[in-house]
């Protein structure tokens, strides 16, 4: 296992917080901006029930569910983007108990998983996040290409 080393220069230095975040689509699909909510839904539902098996404990909440006031508290709290709370239509979101852990269902791509942890927590935060993309891909058909990796709706994020 890789060690990570912070550089923290003459002056010292510390890190607030770390995070690792994947994003996935599902092969069968088109990128959520595309599909029609039905769609959507039939796409949460799906990784709901794969996800579940997780050791991570995640609470499911359909995003139409929340007041807005709701949800901006999410993007406050960095657990969910300012545009996936601005549209709630056929967006869900997957959270741990204790939000270290927060899934967003159907934001620009089908799955983006996020893990925060505070300090430097890099190795840590990628195995739980590692470990989530595993049960996904054990579980249905990512959209993969063998020379770009995973595709995602934005090419900075292949």
């Amino acid at each position: 296992m890789n060690k990570w080393y912070l550089d923290t220069g003459e002056n010292g230095g510390v890190v607030i917080s770390t995070r690792v975040r994947l994003s996935r689509n599902l092969e069968k699909y088109a990128f959520p901006d595309k599909i029609a909510t039905t769609v959507k839904n039939r796409i949460n539902e799906q990784i709901r029930d794969i996800l579940s098996a997780s050791e991570e404990g995640l609470a499911y909440i359909e995003m139409p569910e929340l007041t807005h006031v709701q949800a901006v508290s999410l993007a406050e709290r960095q657990l969910i983007s300012p545009e996936f709370a601005s549209s709630s239509l056929g967006r869900a979101l997957l959270l741990s108990e204790d939000e270290s852990v927060s899934i967003m269902l159907n934001e620009e791509d089908h799955v983006k998983i996020q893990v925060m942890q505070a300090g430097l927590s890099l190795d840590e935060c990628f195995s739980r996040a590692d470990a989530l993309d595993d049960l996904l891909i054990a579980g249905t058909q990512i959209a993969f290409d063998e020379r770009l990796g995973f595709l995602t709706r934005s090419p900075q994020d292949l």
